[in-house]
């Protein structure tokens, strides 16, 4: 059984304090201040909304959320999914097979602003997406996807030793950008 936990009904003490999920899987989510929410063991939704938020997942497969405001999120033990917002975000995967993306739903809208994110991937076939901005990337071991686009600055890519890592540009590869250590690079049309 999901709880729902929203910082916006609980008292103006309880929002200085960290706020951690019940025993089993649990939604929570953050207000317009900064917050700093932990999941649980079970498989959590958790959403920074607002802010300048730090989230973090904990045993279960987790769905992690920034929202808008510079957000600090780390996955769990499983493999979770973590976004960003539109602003320069901090994302760590774990363990687990995580799904990574810096922007939602518009990533490779050239329109967007200028967000300059650092995502680290760790151990595990990841799943990372990032868009524009001055990039660091960092995928860790495992087979994982990177997924980007050509834009007006450098992003440092690092993908993880030893493995078969792809780096999908989206439209024309980026020339500007450092990349170091993956194994296939290729083109995608729009």
């Amino acid at each position: 059984m999901r709880k729902r936990i929203t910082l916006a009904a609980v008292s103006t003490i309880a929002l200085i304090a960290p706020l951690a999920g019940l025993a089993s899987a649990d939604t929570i989510d953050g207000t317009n201040d900064d917050d700093r929410l932990y999941g649980t063991n079970g498989r959590d939704q958790i959403s920074g909304r607002n802010g300048d938020d730090m989230l973090f997942g904990r045993g279960g497969r987790d769905w992690l959320s920034g929202g808008r405001g510079r957000d600090i999120v780390f996955g769990g033990r499983r493999g979770d999914d973590i976004s960003g917002g539109l602003l320069g975000d901090h994302l760590v995967g774990n363990r687990g097979s995580d799904s990574i993306v810096d922007l939602v739903a518009t990533e490779f809208s050239p329109r967007l602003p200028v967000d300059n994110d650092t995502v680290i991937g760790n151990r595990g076939n990841d799943f990372i997406g990032f868009g524009n901005g001055r990039d660091k990337v960092y995928a860790g071991p495992g087979r994982d996807r990177l997924r980007t686009m050509r834009d007006s600055y450098v992003d440092r890519i690092y993908c993880g030793p030893g493995r078969r890592d792809l780096l999908a540009y989206y439209g024309a590869i980026d020339r500007k950008d450092v990349v170091t250590g993956c194994e296939r690079i290729v083109v995608r049309s729009l």
